[in-house]
């Protein structure tokens, strides 16, 4: 079971630090990231996390994750150009595993993933995890959650309160 993990990547010009732990009230931690650095100094961090009142959320958030570590030199390329269509395809094969196997009929994750080169981030992103920026002990939230709750604030049908 992964309780928690931890990781380092290190390049010549920049660390970057991964936590995750299974906090106090759940019996799993879905929760995954993966980090690479590629030849040309390009870092791609990942980061899913399972939803965890659906089956096969810890499922989905692993197949996620694998296959972003699977990424080579060229296939990452491809991926920073067009991160969408890692997405789509990434949707696509948990629907089918779904289908082969009806238990997980409704797994899903979240996802975020982030490719830093030059100093340059882009991302990109689904679901309710966040992405936030770190400097000068300044943090400012990047994404917003993709949530129906959220949506539906959005559209004046909820209030926050």
């Amino acid at each position: 079971m992964w309780r928690q993990k931890q990781d380092v990547l290190q390049t010549k010009k920049i660390e970057i630090a991964a936590q995750t732990d299974i906090g106090l009230e759940r019996k799993t931690n879905q929760d995954r990231y993966a980090m690479s650095c590629f030849s040309d100094d390009t870092i791609l961090l990942a980061i899913a996390d399972g939803l965890g009142g659906e089956p096969g959320g810890e499922i989905a958030s692993d197949y996620v994750m694998e296959e972003f570590k699977q990424l080579t030199d060229m296939g990452y390329t491809k991926v920073a150009k067009d991160p969408s269509s890692f997405f789509e395809k990434m949707d696509q094969a948990l629907c089918t595993l779904a289908e082969k196997n009806h238990e997980l009929n409704g797994m899903a994750t979240t996802l975020i993933s982030i490719f830093i080169k030059n100093y340059v981030a882009s991302w990109c992103h689904s679901g309710d995890s966040r992405l936030y920026h770190l400097r000068k002990n300044r943090i400012r939230q990047i994404t917003q959650d993709q949530t129906l709750a959220r949506f539906l604030i959005q559209e004046g049908e909820l209030t926050r309160h």
